[in-house]
């Protein structure tokens, strides 16, 4: 899917964080949904986000069911 580019600004959220804004339109598009983990990576002047995937484990909580013996 490629759509248009879209302008964003940059905000600051306190001493060392910023935010940019996602479009409602593109949060649609590709099911996004609020407290979604993102892996961030950097290229030559881009800044490229990947929804990491929720896995069974994130679900249920943070034991290891195989841990438990």
């Amino acid at each position: 899917m490629v759509l248009k580019m879209l302008k964003r600004k940059i905000q600051t959220t306190g001493k060392g964080s910023f935010i940019i804004t996602l479009p409602k339109s593109i949060v649609l598009a590709i099911g996004l949904k609020k407290g979604m983990d993102f892996g961030i990576e950097l290229e030559t002047n881009r800044i490229m986000l990947t929804p990491v995937p929720v896995t069974r484990q994130d679900e249920v909580g943070t034991e290891d069911p195989a841990a438990t013996v």
